[in-house]
């Protein structure tokens, strides 16, 4: 649509507030009907009538727009293909079968056909796009369509029950909620001691009891058949008794002890006991968070009780900061990589049935994401304030700042050698100065209030050696584990290329450490000089490659590497001071403003991801297959860049 027709557009107030009675009054009825009314039990049990009536509601308020307005008969075009596009891929997959596609044991046979469906329409964008040497927004709607369809099946039941109060991840809950709770008398290593302990204290009671109290004590399911829990002190795995025997160590009143007994009991009837469950709960390994996360969890879960409808809040506590993730994208990135994003996020294997129940479980990805969008726009001290938050909680998004220190550090460098200190400061650029500030500030003020968590000054050193312990032995208490730690365990073998280092965690880890430096310092050498001729949004989001050769992350952590989707985003904001050419560098991923090589390459490959992953038969395999592919990736990527700074030199020096 040109912009002519957008400037002459001018809609009255009474016709939108018309059209969106009308889509309000669509959207309830037909929602209400699909719920009472529809065959299949789905439709009851689900988001499913959600969607499809607020797709309904939308598409009868753009229909009444569109009778007076050409830039509504656009938008209308648009969610006709985007939602058409959805109701197709829903159908498709739900009403063609008499398996429940919206649990997640069948995941795996509606995720390779999304996955691959977004990979077709991604490279057909690029490819066509390129010849017509245009934007076309068929593609964009397409891969929303995509996106929303994928985004329901992955969270239609899930995300049902826990707004209906129905679903809690006990294990992640248990964890955040009781141990950020409890923190001042725990720290990082009480907690199942605790719920033990306090077991133990509820399995005394019920001998006292009798009668009617005996009965209703007899129905609160507890932890009596667990035998064996890890001591989080020295990482072991021990017997329920000693494990109690431990509690001795962390002081704790009568009252609060009670207290943690009735949270735990509360619960324990979101899990059972078979595994996954309690007793694989209770041989993980403990609360983790940094003392920033902790002061925030040590407020709300203290503040909040586990009762419904309180309970709610922590249940559903990550369902704002969704939206307010998705929308900042739009507003940032453009429909396009958004929706790109979202199926991949919503598709990849390391999210399965996660993003609802639990208690601020994805905010270090909202974090990671939004600095993202705001640095795009150029909300330069926004996006620093943004990063901050992953950065002190979960600390490995702190590694994104690597390439504006390195661009500052070298612009200061150069500085000083002509002007002096001046000089030095003069010529770090204004963005990189705001962004860096402000992400330093920010950091020291949680750094500072991080120190009332009930532990005073031993907060951080208490976090520093919990997380030590707790890297060390990453890398082998679990085979659905990304980074180059991870990775340097694959041994093939002649009849297994997935096969994996033989012998205890020790043995383990020793034998993979000549492979893991190596690898870590190839990357690392590929990498940091390709950052320099980056524009910044490029290098924020390569960084992802420095992360994964530096530490070991739980596969849902690995959700961040969607960032990489932004090598496909649009240059410098509007009006921006500086040299778009120069911003760019050489090798930029854009060409008058469509997806470039890079941009597309990124994307194909983590889609491939999605829709290659259930081909391998287990979890050591497939997940060594997603870490070979992610660093072969960045590799390509890195390389890919130093081979244009190459030609560009050689074509300068040449002229």
């Amino acid at each position: 649509m040109s912009e002519s027709i957008a400037r002459a557009d001018s809609t009255p107030r009474s016709r939108l507030a018309a059209a969106c009675l009308l889509g309000v009054v669509v959207a309830i009825g037909l929602g209400w009907g699909l719920s009472e009314f529809a065959a299949k039990p789905w439709h009851r049990g689900s988001l499913v009538p959600i969607v499809v009536s607020g797709m309904a509601g939308i598409l009868a308020a753009f229909g009444l727009l569109a009778t007076k307005s050409a830039l509504w008969r656009h938008r209308l075009a648009f969610v006709g293909l985007a939602f058409g596009t959805t109701m197709a891929c829903l159908l498709g997959v739900i009403e063609t079968t008499d398996r429940d596609m919206l649990f997640r044991k069948n995941f795996e046979r509606w995720i390779p056909w999304f996955a691959g469906g977004g990979l077709v329409v991604w490279t057909a964008a690029y490819l066509v796009e390129r010849v017509a040497k245009r934007r076309i927004w068929q593609f964009t709607a397409l891969l929303a369509g995509i996106a929303l369809a994928t985004v329901t099946l992955q969270n239609g039941t899930y995300l049902y029950k826990s707004l209906a109060g129905e679903r809690v991840r006990a294990w992640n809950v248990y964890h955040y909620y009781v141990g950020s709770k409890y923190f001042g008398e725990l720290s990082y290593t009480g907690l199942y001691a605790a719920t033990l302990a306090a077991d133990e204290a509820w399995q005394d009671k019920k001998k006292t009891l009798e009668g009617k109290k005996l009965k209703r004590a007899k129905k609160v399911k507890d932890f009596s058949s667990i035998d064996r829990s890890r001591d989080m002190r020295d990482y072991q795995l021990k017997p329920r008794a000693d494990i109690i025997a431990g509690f001795a160590d962390y002081p704790m009143s009568e009252k609060r002890f009670k207290e943690l007994g009735r949270d735990t009991r509360f619960l324990r009837k979101y899990m059972g006991l078979k595994s996954p469950g309690w007793k694989d709960a209770m041989k993980d390994l403990g609360y983790n968070p940094a003392p920033p996360w902790t002061l925030f969890g040590t407020t709300v879960a203290n503040l909040v009780p586990t009762k419904w409808p309180y309970f709610w809040l922590v249940a559903n506590s990550d369902v704002p900061l969704y939206f307010a993730c998705f929308f900042l994208l739009w507003w940032g990135l453009g429909l396009r990589v958004t929706s790109a994003m979202a199926i991949w996020i919503c598709s990849i294997q390391f999210n399965e049935a996660r993003f609802t129940g639990g208690m601020w479980q994805y905010d270090w990805m909202v974090s990671t994401l939004v600095t993202a969008a705001f640095y795009r726009r150029g909300w330069y001290k926004s996006a620093g304030v943004a990063l901050t938050w992953g950065a002190m909680t979960r600390v490995f998004p702190g590694f994104l700042i690597l390439p504006f220190v390195l661009k500052a550090g070298w612009d200061a460098f150069g500085g000083l050698r002509t002007g002096g200190l001046r000089g030095a400061h003069g010529a770090i650029k204004t963005r990189h100065w705001n962004f860096l500030l402000a992400f330093t500030m920010a950091c020291g003020l949680l750094f500072v209030a991080s120190h009332f968590t009930g532990r005073g000054l031993q907060t951080w050193p208490e976090w520093v050696d919990k997380i030590g312990r707790h890297s060390d032995t990453h890398a082998v208490t679990s085979n659905q584990r990304v980074g180059v730690g991870r990775l340097a365990l694959n041994k093939p073998t002649a009849t297994n290329p997935w096969a994996e280092i033989r012998g205890n965690r020790s043995q383990k880890l020793r034998e993979a450490k000549p492979r893991k430096r190596a690898l870590q310092l190839f990357g690392l050498l590929l990498l940091i000089p390709a950052l320099f001729r980056r524009r910044d949004l490029d290098a924020f989001a390569l960084t992802a490659f420095a992360v994964f050769c530096a530490v070991v992350l739980s596969r849902y952590y690995a959700s961040t590497w969607a960032v990489l989707f932004a090598l496909g985003a649009a240059g410098l904001p509007r009006g921006s001071v500086d040299d778009p050419d120069a911003e760019a560098g050489v090798g930029s991923t854009q060409v008058g403003g469509l997806i470039g090589f890079a941009g597309w390459f990124a994307g194909a490959v983590l889609l491939l991801m999605s829709a290659s992953f259930f081909v391998f038969k287990g979890n050591t395999a497939r997940y060594f297959y997603v870490n070979w592919l992610f660093y072969g990736m960045c590799a390509s990527l890195c390389i890919g860049y130093l081979v244009s700074d190459l030609r560009h030199l050689l074509k300068k020096r040449a002229a």
